[in-house]
Order: structure tokens, then C-alpha cells, then sequence
């Protein structure tokens, strides 16, 4: 994955959806996809109810919370097809997800790499000076990670994406081992501009990050775009 790589990308504002029809609508795109039937897309969302989701190399033990804990919280928690460890997705957290065709045989990390770039801009954007880490895949601020990168392709087509922390509940985090790394500390935005920031404040950045880092093909899809 390069900048530019792709002629042309539908970006999808979903607003707020609830993970798992996002995680369908996600799948059910990721089928058209692969079939030849559907063009390249990204999906924006925010997930109104919190979940924790755990990738193909999840450590269950790295979930501090009980299926009873999580359900009398309303917490859902969901097994997905993305690399890695344990997540968290909820209100007050800028999401990506991207369906994209690949070329026969690409390795993943250039994607990767290109959505953390996407998120670097977005806080250069805001007056953070955001970095890679070796420890861990994702954006990060003064040593503390802000944002986070999980993918998965298959049949050749990427599922999943990227997570930003705008301004989430920061006691979901100490629920787990975020990434299966018990010393890694996860902040927000919010705390490290140390004041208030609204989801639309973050996201009005995130059109020019995007055809910055993927090329000017970025098109927001036309007309009611909450349902692709």
C-alpha cells in the first residue's frame, strides 16, 4: 500500500452505527469486494455502546472483565478477523475501517503503515507532534498511544481498520491489556490538548489525511451515505 495506490476510494460517513451492524456491513462489503462487485471503501464511524473485540491472536486472560461483568454493564465483546490482541471500540472514538482490494501476494504492512500516517496527520493537525513506536503498531504521543491499527486481508481484500481516541471513557482501558502489553499507557486527544474536543472537531481533518496519505481518489460518496 502507497499513497496514491488506489484511482479511487468511496470515504463513508456512517455517523453513529452500532459495532456489529458495522462489523456486517463491513463483511458484507468485503464479500462484494472480493467478488469484483463493489469498488474500494472507506467506512468513518463511531460506535455509540461500548465493546471489546479480540483479534485471531487474542489472549482471553488479557479481558480483565467476566461475560457476566461485561453484561450487566451492557458491554459486548466480539471475536474478529484482524490480526492482534484485545481492543476497545465505544463512543468518543474516531474509527476507520477499510475495504480495499490488494495486489496479488502484498504484505499488509504498508497499509498499516499508511493508516497510522493518516492518524499522525490528523494530530499534527491538531498541534500534536505524533509518532510511530517499536513496541507496537499504531499513533502515539510522548510514549503513550493514542491510536490504534488492526487489519486482517483475505481473498485478497483488506477488513478492519484503524482507531483514533478523540475523547472515550478512559476507564474501558484499564479493563484490559490493551493489545495484549500490560505497560503500554493509552491516553485520548482529549487529555493531551487538556481540554474538551468534539468528534466533529477531529474528523473535519480527517478528508485531507486521507488523500494526503492514499492519494487525491478519496471521494466522499454522494447522497445519503449512511447506507452504502
Amino acid at each position: 500500500m502507497t499513497p496514491g495506490l488506489f484511482r479511487k476510494i468511496r470515504l463513508v460517513d456512517l455517523g453513529l452505527m452500532d459495532y456489529g451492524a458495522c462489523l456486517d456491513l463491513q463483511r458484507r462489503l468485503h464479500r462484494k469486494r472480493a467478488l469484483g462487485g463493489e469498488g474500494d471503501t472507506l467506512l468513518v464511524v463511531e460506535h455509540p455502546t461500548p465493546v471489546f473485540t479480540l483479534g485471531r491472536n487474542a489472549d482471553r486472560n488479557n479481558l480483565f472483565l467476566s461475560q457476566d461483568a461485561m453484561e450487566r454493564r451492557g458491554i459486548r465483546c466480539f471475536e474478529v478477523e484482524r490480526g492482534g490482541d484485545v481492543t476497545y471500540h465505544g463512543p468518543g472514538q474516531l474509527v476507520v475501517y477499510a475495504i480495499l482490494g490488494m495486489e496479488k501476494d502484498e504484505n499488509v504492512l504498508p497499509l498499516v503503515h499508511t493508516l497510522e500516517e493518516v492518524m499522525i496527520r490528523i494530530l499534527e493537525g491538531l498541534g500534536l507532534e505524533g509518532t510511530r513506536d517499536p513496541r507496537n503498531r499504531g499513533a502515539w504521543v510522548d510514549r503513550q498511544k493514542v491510536g490504534f491499527v488492526g487489519l486482517a486481508v483475505l481473498r485478497g481484500v483488506s477488513i478492519h481498520g484503524m482507531a483514533l481516541n478523540v475523547d472515550p471513557d478512559m476507564d474501558f482501558f484499564a479493563a484490559m491489556n490493551p493489545c495484549g502489553m500490560p505497560d503500554v499507557e493509552v491516553t485520548s486527544i482529549a487529555r493531551l490538548l487538556q481540554r474538551p474536543v468534539g468528534m466533529e472537531e477531529v474528523k473535519s481533518l480527517l478528508p485531507k489525511a486521507l488523500q494526503e496519505t492514499f492519494g487525491p481518489g478519496v471521494i466522499m460518496a454522494p447522497g445519503d451515505s449512511r447506507h452504502p
